[in-house]
């Protein structure tokens, strides 16, 4: 099971015989989920770093009214449960639920940030990933942060295709998950987010096609 850490970049640059190593060394444990199993929720600590191995999953919120917003998704490489800041005092629940079947990796916290008394130079390369890895978090989070910020949907909607079109490299987009899902993201309702889509295709400002959008 230890070459599945190496589909993670958080392992970037550690060989396969040092992947096997740190497989035991940091007492990884493998587990299999299926869609709409809440994989880890933040509430119950943050004892394990996880990684998805295979699948995909939602990182979402659910507030103290029980509305449940999208923070980010997860897909196979992805990390979570590495940023504390995830932990908040308003009693929110934050948690990551699986959309398909996921197989997940988990290892111990603790043996990630307090690394063995020989300090391993793979220990030291995955630690330096994973400070990336929380910084590209971090970036994510902000830029849903500027979407939302927008006040009606169009405007949301807009930043957010143009965003998207920044980070593809083309005016066709492939939405990265599903209209409910996209609802969600920018804290809007699926059916008035639909509707504002049409109206944006008929102003000619959009073209689409299930996932497919192209801004014109």
């Amino acid at each position: 099971m230890n070459y599945l850490l190496n589909l993670s970049p958080m392992f970037a640059g550690v060989s396969d015989s040092d992947s096997e190593k740190m497989y035991n060394c940091l007492g990884a444990k493998k587990k299999t989920f299926s869609a709409g199993d809440v994989i880890f929720s933040f509430g119950d600590g943050t004892d394990f770093i996880g990684i998805i191995a295979r699948g995909g999953a939602t990182l979402q919120r659910t507030d103290m009214l029980g509305g449940k917003y999208v923070l980010d998704t997860l897909t196979g490489g992805d990390v979570f449960g590495e940023m504390a800041a995830f932990l908040n005092p308003m009693g929110d629940d934050v948690s990551i639920t699986a959309k398909s079947e996921c197989e997940v990796i988990f290892i111990s916290r603790d043996r990630v940030t307090r690394p063995c008394g020989k300090v391993c130079e793979c220990h030291t390369t995955m630690l330096r990933n994973l400070i990336g890895m929380i910084s590209q978090r971090a970036m994510r989070l902000s830029e849903r942060v500027e979407v939302i910020s927008n006040r009606s949907i169009r405007e949301k909607l807009r930043y957010f295709f143009l965003l998207e079109v920044k980070k593809q490299g083309g005016r066709t987009i492939t939405l990265p998950f599903s209209a409910s899902a996209l609802a969600d993201y920018i804290c809007a309702d699926r059916s008035a987010m639909m509707r504002e889509m049409a109206a944006m295709k008929r102003d000619g400002l959009i073209d689409y096609e299930r996932r497919r959008v192209t801004v014109l």
